[in-house]
């Protein structure tokens, strides 16, 4: 769990440190509020309790190893994603389908880790959704949320070696 707050809080980090290299202005948007509990109902604990609690968690308790385990729920959570293509700019929807995909195999080793519960998934998942709490210019849209997913990458993949040490 401290390993997902602080992995959450580095990638946080993300929204102050470019606004001040790129002087792009970031604010929290009006109805921040309710867009932050539908991230934490529909994307934290939603899509951690079906994916990683639910296809994950059943498919290793019925004998399956994490690899073959992970794999499915890998799978069947990429394919979830594919949604936001009819959404987003091509690039933003291919960027953000590739994590979930990333995205997949850290999640599950957080959900082990954490013995077999999906708080420290939740966190992490819904730390990745801050984006949409955040009113950005529509010009810079498409290249905030590139440069948010590419951080994101980065984020997910700090489970590994933290999640060892925490």
């Amino acid at each position: 769990m401290l390993a997902a707050v602080i992995i959450t809080l580095v990638m946080l980090t993300f929204f102050p440190l470019y606004s001040a290299a790129t002087g792009v202005p970031f604010s929290l948007k009006p109805d921040w509020l309710g867009l932050l509990v539908g991230a934490i109902v529909l994307n934290g604990l939603a899509e951690e309790t079906l994916f990683r609690g639910f296809v994950f968690g059943h498919l290793r308790q019925a004998g399956h190893s994490f690899w073959r385990a992970g794999l499915v729920s890998l799978a069947i959570f990429g394919a979830v994603h594919l949604f936001l293509f009819t959404t987003n700019p091509v690039v933003v929807a291919l960027l953000a389908t590739l994590l979930a995909i990333a995205a997949a195999f850290p999640y599950a080793f957080l959900y082990e880790r954490a013995g077999s519960t999906i708080w420290a998934g939740v966190i992490v998942h819904i730390g990745g959704h801050a984006l949409r709490l955040v009113d950005i210019p529509e010009a810079q849209m498409v290249t905030v949320a590139s440069v948010w997913t590419i951080v994101l990458f980065g984020g997910v993949f700090l489970v590994f070696p933290s999640a060892t040490t925490c």
